[in-house]
């Protein structure tokens, strides 16, 4: 029961994930079919960038810009602070329970 159950969840999961891909990728090019939209009301000459001019080749100058500096907002964002949160928690915890702070246990593990 307990396998079909984590197996279901794996197949979610995938889909999920391959879903959000998806919706990432569409939801830059929403953003730059809506610039596209209201171009005439940002300050300055938008057609003199060639890259504002089109919107497919907007649209991939916002993918790129995802892949490229995605990542380092996801590690600064998210990675860093749960791994900063995680060596708080190993380092400053202290387990009074026997099985959970291994009370009594040599450090050298020896029989």
């Amino acid at each position: 029961e307990q396998i079909v159950l984590n197996s279901w969840m794996v197949h979610w999961q995938q889909r999920l994930t391959a879903a959000i891909c998806a919706m990432t990728t569409l939801a830059g090019g929403l953003g730059a079919l809506y610039f596209h939209l209201i171009k005439d009301r940002v300050e300055g000459d938008v057609s003199s960038y060639a890259l504002y001019r089109n919107v497919v080749v907007h649209w991939i100058v916002i993918q790129l810009s995802v892949c490229m500096c995605g990542w380092a907002s996801s590690l600064i964002y998210g990675a860093a602070p749960l791994w900063i949160a995680v060596s708080r928690i190993i380092c400053e915890a202290r387990f009074t329970h026997v099985v959970a702070g291994m009370v009594g246990r040599s450090l050298n593990f020896e029989h």
